[in-house]
């Protein structure tokens, strides 16, 4: 009787086992569809199962999906890939993200979204990514402020016009770069090494607290002035196409790249970065190149981009030379023109209070890029500049307009000044009256 009640037990307990075994197994065969077949293509390669359903307990060890460049629209079934750290979606179609699909996978560190059509999506959820890139896109605006974990942020080539990145003190490379920022703080970011905010709005923007860049980019913004010269680290420093007028890196000595063209710089110090292998100062108005003459590390094929810059006769006769010399590669379209021959001005005279017309006529007026420059003259005052300025007759007439507001009664030289500094006086030939005064201007 005690055998016949252990086998019934014994066969009760090993029914329950297979019963326990064949519920789990049933339980855990979810078949999962993937609509798109770019996404079925990439998971079946991921997996390793060419063909035949896909089944959860397939999807359970995918830690790392590369589904790049296939032409993705819908990432459907994504969501049952729970064990993913790293997705690589970047080079498709997407155009929204479903919150289960991707920002269910809270286990994700890296996610790379760049050059799809999404114009918006929520990353809130994804508070382990130390990566995310989302390049390229439509964005308008991404609230990344509880990604604390994040080291690399690329927001790049969106349409953003605010993006709130104060929290995010991990950071060692952001890029928002090509963008509608008009206002950016990253004062707090002082883990950045790398930091691009070029082809933005910027007027103004305070590096000074990033003394661990070694990159930074400030391409194409509308800056005046910026603070960089406790940036030491440096190594590349990009400023092109602002609005710069002065500008401090005397203290940059590990910069190796220099981006300083399409400003407004009239005159720089750059004696001690003696590491510049690339050096651009085109587009700016710079007269004299004496600090790159001092600078002796600028030779054996260091580029330096000077083109469009009213050289001195000086520059152009002897400090290019001297830096080719040491075989810099200097480019420059500089031209040191002979002096013009001045004959006339008419009106020779006008009121002090009064905006005047005059005609200069003569030889040898420079027509290019960098024109000739007229100004009236007088000892212990200022020089009186033009308000505009038109050459014609094929360098034989000039037509410009002074503003005489205020200016000093009396004579005043007629100096006319060709690019490369060559110049003809006409002495005492304009005069400048009371307009109450009784005269008559030829």
């Amino acid at each position: 009787m005690l055998t016949e009640k252990r086998r019934v037990a014994t066969a009760i307990l090993l029914w329950g086992f297979i019963a326990g075994f064949a519920g789990t197994s049933l339980e855990a065969q979810v078949i999962v569809s993937f609509p798109d077949p770019g996404l079925d293509a990439a998971i079946r390669q991921a997996i390793d199962k060419p063909d035949g359903d896909i089944y959860d307990t397939d999807l359970a060890g995918l830690t790392t999906l590369n589904a790049a460049s296939r032409g993705i629209s819908n990432l459907d079934g994504l969501e049952y890939c729970t064990s993913l750290t790293k997705l690589h979606l970047w080079v498709n179609r997407i155009t929204s993200v479903d919150v289960g699909a991707v920002t269910g996978l809270t286990g994700l560190t890296y996610l790379d979204l760049n050059i799809n059509l999404l114009s918006s999506i929520d990353v809130r959820p994804l508070t382990n990514l130390t990566h995310l890139s989302l390049n390229a896109n439509q964005l308008t605006e991404i609230d990344v402020s509880a990604l604390t974990s994040l080291t690399h942020l690329d927001l790049s080539s969106n349409q953003l016009t605010d993006v709130d990145v104060s929290a995010l003190t991990g950071l060692t490379d952001l890029n928002l770069s090509s963008n509608q920022l008009t206002k950016i703080d990253v004062s707090d970011l002082t883990g950045l090494t790398y930091l691009n905010l070029s082809s933005n709005q910027l007027t103004k923007i305070d590096v000074s607290p990033l003394t661990k860049l070694t990159w930074l980019g400030l391409d194409a913004n509308h800056l005046t002035s910026i603070d960089v010269a406790g940036l030491t680290d440096l190594t590349y420093l990009g400023l092109y196409n602002n609005r710069l007028t002065t500008i401090d890196v005397n203290g940059l000595a590990s910069l190796t790249r220099l981006g300083l063209g399409a400003n407004r710089l009239t005159d720089i110090d750059l004696r001690t970065l003696t590491s510049l292998d690339y050096l651009d100062l085109c587009y700016n108005r710079l007269t004299s190149l004496s600090s790159l003459v001092a600078n002796s590390g600028l030779a054996n094929g260091d580029v330096i981009d000077l083109r469009r810059n009213p050289l001195s006769g000086e520059s152009i006769n002897v400090h290019i030379p001297a830096l080719e010399q040491r075989s810099a590669r200097v480019l420059s379209d500089a031209v040191c023109y002979d002096a013009p021959l001045v004959a006339r001005i008419q009106p020779n005279s006008a009121a002090n209070h009064s905006n005047v017309r005059a005609t200069v006529t003569g030889l040898g007026f420079v027509n290019e890029y960098f024109k000739s420059r007229v100004v009236l003259q007088r000892s212990g005052h200022e020089d009186i500049e033009t308000t505009s300025l038109k050459i014609a007759n094929d360098g034989q007439q000039i037509t410009c307009e002074f503003d005489l507001t205020g200016a000093e009664n009396g004579d005043w030289d007629v100096v006319v000044t060709n690019p490369g500094g060559g110049f003809s006086v006409l002495e005492q030939a304009f005069t400048i009256f009371e307009p109450t005064q009784d005269h008559d201007p030829e």
